[in-house]
């Protein structure tokens, strides 16, 4: 079975897991999917041949973002993946040996055990390394605050802001209200630009927006 994105599995807060894989199914693939509000997020209940789950965005499930309750075999990959703010860890595995998770975020650039993490036992969970990404915008310069005031017509500028690490490549949308604002310029400077690949914590992008 494959499930391919983009797209929202929302549970409302169901106590059933959102994706449930039963045991002895075959090639079961999640690729670009948001899944959210349930109990697990995925729970693969016993032994399965291939396993793949790659770039979703598993979050606010009251237990485990993903759960495998048995050994799986063939292809397993598991990359790329955003485990964030689930009740139980991201990843729980009760099967024998490592289950490999490298590759995804953990909601916090620590890792999954630290801070914000979501959480992996390393015991059974080969979670290293890991990557992280957030993106965020604020004022020009920065004013670190919810909201700001701005009359119209008056021009201010807004800075892209990334704290990442372990990167190979980063997409992203930034929507506005045109009704509201209106963008006067965009710069980009590197890494955003052809620049040099990420080598410090956080970088910038800044554009010059007008209210109108």
């Amino acid at each position: 079975m494959t499930i391919v994105g983009p797209g929202v599995i929302d549970g409302g807060g169901s106590a059933f897991p959102g994706i449930l894989v039963q045991p002895g199914a075959g090639n079961f693939t999640l690729r670009d999917a948001e899944v959210k509000g349930w109990a697990d997020g995925i729970q693969v209940a016993g032994a399965v041949v291939s396993l793949k789950l790659i770039d979703n965005w598993i979050h606010n499930n009251t237990d485990a973002g993903l759960q495998v309750d048995a050994t799986p075999s063939g292809v397993i990959t598991i990359n790329g993946n955003l485990f964030k703010a689930n009740g139980g860890d991201g990843v729980v595995y009760s099967g024998s040996g490592l289950l490999k998770t490298e590759y995804n975020s953990w909601g916090d650039l620590g890792g999954p055990n630290v801070g914000a993490g979501d959480g992996a036992n390393g015991a059974s969970v080969d979670f290293t390394p890991w990557t992280f990404s957030e993106l965020y915008m604020d004022v020009d310069p920065p004013a670190y605050a919810l909201t700001r005031s701005v009359p119209e017509t008056t021009s201010f500028d807004v800075a892209l802001r990334i704290d990442a690490a372990k990167l190979y490549g980063l997409t992203f949308q930034i929507t506005y209200d045109p009704a509201m604002l209106t963008l006067n310029t965009t710069t980009f400077t590197a890494p955003w630009a052809g620049g040099p690949a990420f080598r410090c914590p956080r970088r910038q992008a800044s554009s010059s927006i007008a209210a109108t």
